[in-house]
């Protein structure tokens, strides 16, 4: 046996022999016929020499011979075809070019090439200037580069240099193609010499981050690839300076070039050498990939970070063993559809988060608007790995998400919010309330007072019911404050307002009832501040939806449970109404929305409006609320009157006829030393219920007596005439008409002499209390304002107050001056606030101490008539028409020196004789 191998080994010899005795004669005879075609090479026709290269390539590369002889023939060819690169021809360049990448791609040894081919490819390419001004023919040579790395590998080391230069330069090549292949060919290299490569790495970084923003997208995926080699096969040190431009590229339309960072960022997080050094770094190129538009990108990264995740976890397995053991199950309101990352991957962003956190919060406000949409996409990827341990973070999310959520771009406003909810998943009511509810009262920024609102409507949207039931209190406290509620106005302020009432109604469901009275209040704010309708029918909505949760049937069965409570609200703070204050919009909003309801409150709502439409308040606030009462008035029996407690609406002609008569007597005694100044201010106040044809006379008789050291008798007459006509005639129908005429006629004459002696000081205290009650069966209540606008708040109740001040003064001899002024309060104001019950007070006091003996009579006659004509209607025509006659004249000498000493007596006889018809008239 042994002798049969020996025999087939020589054998074999003896063929290789032959055959390689036949290749060396194959190769010489190849080499005889290109003789002549070589020598032809160096001659000085440009045609001749290019005839010349297509000869050789014919009778070589196109006759297929085999390797060996192409070997042979190659080794022989190298140098002549190495200087035809430098031919002044570019076509016999360009053919040179392309025979040594045929020789390269078809001899069996091409490394024998390499001493020869890579100085001469370093002279074309390396050099500072380029030589080759073909940039097709530089497009070749790099491929002939790149196809002498493949097929020639680590061969390539001692040649590290030199390839450096080259693709130093030729990745800057201002041709497209040139560059691309560069990249390309750096690839090979990298992978092909790691042991060398890392050495001289680093010099490929600059000229890579010149061209990763090239215009073509196609020169940047290869320049982001070549990156990706360069960084892994390299020392790892440059990775601070290429991930910004990575970075950048992830924002870019074409989907290739984000496709290739995303790949290139995994293969780092999954074979970089220091990858636990830059994990901070890299983790967020990784997980903005997650939500790319394109699925085959959103998938790829989808991969490569669960890959990224099981190595870590394989790496880390002693310190995860606990939580491998104990796995716990997702909360309970766990984004649906979304499935829950690995534990290696929750466990590398949970470590770190607090490196990651700052960076996006810098980033979400970022001018660029593509940076902040990624930078909000982020956020949610990194809250839904981190879970609860997001808790401890909770401050400079909520402040990022208040920022954030101020975007124009809808897109970073959504996934904010959708960050936002989750913070309501995974972290306690009590811990996320404790914050935020701080924030909507003090808001961070005055220019977005809105976004504490939207955050927390997104956070409890994310809670479940069961954790908010104990905090619901806490919660619509808060809201209903007016610094909450009522501080701002913007559309979008109420809108996020509503949206946690909402959100209250939609989590909480039944539970909302212990707190219904606030929801309700905060409801009414938004309606009532509201100036947009879609906001208003939203509100609107939410009231519903608020008697829903209770089982209550309609809306007014809702204002019936809270009207007392509501009512006692707004009466809290009327004192302070203006007609800038919002609850006089919170009292149309109410008394609008209750329908029949707000009838069935009158003895509460009565005395608010009673303190609104005083006289001295707000003219604009008050017109506000006589707009609201002419409106309700317009549907009485379906909101004030539903009770029929306004009374009937019947039309009558009541007549009513009085007579009264006053007498007065006053005993004053006067004691007057110095010359003064005698002031008499007269203020009655005249509250009556007049009955259409009303008949007044009063008489007064003041007797002063004086002592004086000589019987001194002074008589005082004074007869003021007051006549007052007033017309009224009432018929009630739906249209209403007012017209009120009214004549007043003063006419007032005092006559006076005096002659006093004093020697005394002087005090006069004139007071001369008169109160007159009287009561009348028919009741009609009539406000008028001086606007014009007349709105009862009690139908069928008049009330008249006239309060006229009167002022005189005496002019004595040598000091004593009497003036005597008459003064109608309120001027042009006429306010009938008719009650049943008439009131006239007459209040005099004076008090004289003097030695003689002064007697003052004093008679007053008023006699007042009150005709009306009034018609009322929904639409108010008001027609006044005021006639006042005054004439005063007054005639005094008073000559006294007077020390006051005052004794008061006052006799008071009242004689009232009242006599009442009434003639009523029904429809």
């Amino acid at each position: 046996m042994f002798v049969s191998t020996l025999i087939v080994a020589i054998s074999t010899v003896k063929m290789a022999t032959t055959m390689a005795a036949g290749e060396e004669r194959a190769a010489s005879e190849v080499l005889r016929a290109l003789a002549r075609h070589l020598n032809c090479l160096n001659e000085d026709s440009k045609t001749t020499r290019k005839r010349a290269l297509e000869a050789i390539k014919r009778e070589t590369i196109d006759k297929g011979l085999s390797s060996v002889v192409l070997q042979e023939v190659f080794t022989c060819l190298l140098k002549s075809l190495l200087k035809c690169l430098s031919d002044p021809m570019e076509r016999c360049r360009e053919t040179a070019i392309h025979m040594l990448g045929d020789f390269i791609r078809c001899v069996p040894q091409p490394e024998d090439s390499l001493p020869y081919l890579m100085p001469v490819l370093t002279q074309r390419l390396g050099g500072k200037e380029i030589l080759e001004p073909a940039e097709e023919l530089r497009l070749s040579m790099v491929e002939v580069l790149t196809l002498t790395v493949e097929v020639c590998g680590r061969h390539l080391a001692p040649y590290l240099d030199d390839m450096m230069k080259i693709l130093q330069r030729t990745i800057v090549d201002p041709f497209p193609d040139v560059k691309r292949e560069s990249c390309k060919c750096t690839v090979h290299f990298a992978k092909s010499v790691p042991e060398h490569f890392h050495m001289q790495a680093e010099s490929l970084v600059k000229p890579l981050m010149q061209t990763v923003s090239h215009q073509h997208s196609r020169v940047r995926v290869s320049t982001i690839e070549a990156t990706g080699a360069v960084i892994q096969y390299g020392t790892g040190k440059n990775v601070d300076d290429v991930l910004s431009h990575l970075a950048q590229r992830l924002f870019e339309d074409s989907p290739q070039v984000r496709k290739a960072v995303t790949v290139v960022v995994g293969d780092w997080l999954l074979h970089l050498r220091d990858r636990y050094s830059y994990f901070h770094k890299l983790i967020p190129l990784l997980l903005s990939s997650l939500s790319d538009d394109i699925p085959e990108i959103s998938q790829r990264a989808a991969d490569l970070w669960r890959q990224t995740g099981a190595l870590w976890e394989q790496e880390n397995e002693d310190d995860l063993k606990d939580k491998m053991d104990f796995l716990l199950t997702p909360p309970d309101l766990y984004p649906a559809g979304v499935a829950r990352p690995g534990l290696g991957c929750r466990e590398l962003v949970v470590r770190n988060l607090s490196n990651l956190l700052p960076a996006l919060a810098r980033d979400v406000v970022d001018w660029v608007a593509g940076t902040r949409v990624k930078t909000a996409q982020l956020l949610y990827a990194l809250l839904l790995h981190a879970e609860d341990h997001c808790t401890q973070h909770l401050q400079l999310l909520l402040s990022t998400l208040y920022r954030a959520c101020n975007d124009p771009e809808s897109d970073v406003v959504n996934n904010c919010l959708r960050s936002a909810k989750l913070l309501g998943t995974f972290v306690s009511p009590e811990v996320f309330l404790k914050l935020l509810l701080v924030h909507l009262e003090t808001p961070s920024s005055s220019s977005s007072p809105h976004t504490p609102l939207m955050v927390l409507a997104a956070v409890l949207g994310g809670c479940s019911g069961e954790l908010l039931k104990p905090h619901l209190q806490k919660i619509a406290d808060t809201l209903v404050q007016p610094d909450v509620c009522q501080e701002y106005q913007q559309a979008v302020y109420l809108d996020q307002l509503l949206s946690c009432v909402d959100v209250l109604l939609s989590v909480c469901e039944k539970d909302c009832c212990s707190v219904s009275l606030q929801l309700l209040q905060v409801l009414v704010t938004v309606q009532s501040l509201s100036t947009e309708p879609q906001l208003t029918d939203k509100a609107e909505q939410s009231v519903v939806s608020l008697c829903k949760v209770q089982g209550l049937a309609t809306v007014a069965d809702l204002y019936r449970q809270h009207m007392d409570q509501l009512l006692q609200w707004l009466s809290a703070s009327q004192k302070t109404w203006t007609s800038y204050s919002p609850q006089r919009l919170q009292l149309q909003v109410i008394a609008t929305q209750s329908g029949p309801v707000i009838g069935e409150f009158l003895p509460l709502l009565m005395p608010l409006l009673q303190n609104c439409l005083d006289p001295e308040r707000d003219p604009e606030m008050r017109l506000h609320i006589f707009t609201m009462l002419s409106k309700l008035l317009l549907d009485a029996t379906h909101t004030l009157d539903s009770q029929g407690d306004l009374g009937p609406a019947d039309t009558q002609t009541p007549t009513h006829t009085h007579t009264h008569t006053h007498t007065h007597t006053h005993t004053h005694t006067h004691i007057h030393t110095d010359s003064h100044t005698r002031t008499h201010i007269q203020t009655p106040t005249h509250i009556q219920t007049p009955t259409h044809a009303h008949t007044h006379t009063d008489s007064h008789t003041r007797t002063h007596t004086y002592r004086l050291p000589h019987t001194h008798t002074h008589t005082h007459t004074q007869t003021p005439t007051h006549i007052h006509t007033d017309s009224h005639t009432h018929t009630h129908t739906h249209t209403h008409t007012h017209t009120h005429t009214h004549t007043h006629t003063h006419i007032h004459t005092d006559s006076h002499t005096h002659t006093h002696t004093y020697k005394l000081p002087h005090t006069h205290i004139q007071t001369l209390p008169h109160t007159h009650t009287h009561t009348d069966s028919h009741t009609r209540t009539h406000i008028q304002t001086p606007t014009h606008a007349h709105t009862y708040r009690l139908p069928h109740t008049y009330t008249h107050i006239q309060t006229p001040t009167h002022t005189h003064t005496y002019r004595l001899p040598h000091t004593h001056t009497h003036t005597h002024t008459h003064i109608q309060t309120p001027p042009h104001t006429h306010t009938h606030i008719q009650t049943p019950t008439h009131i006239h007070t007459d209040s005099h006091t004076h008090t004289y101490r003097l030695p003689h003996t002064h007697t003052h009579t004093h008679t007053h006659t008023h006699t007042h008539t009150d005709s009306h004509t009034h018609t009322d209607s929904h639409t108010h025509t008001d027609s006044h028409t005021h006639t006042y006659s005054h004439t005063h004249t007054d005639s005094h000498t008073h000559t006294h020196t007077q020390t006051p000493t005052h004794t008061h007596t006052h006799t008071h006889t009242h004689t009232d004789s009242h006599t009442h018809t009434q003639a009523a008239n029904t429809n």
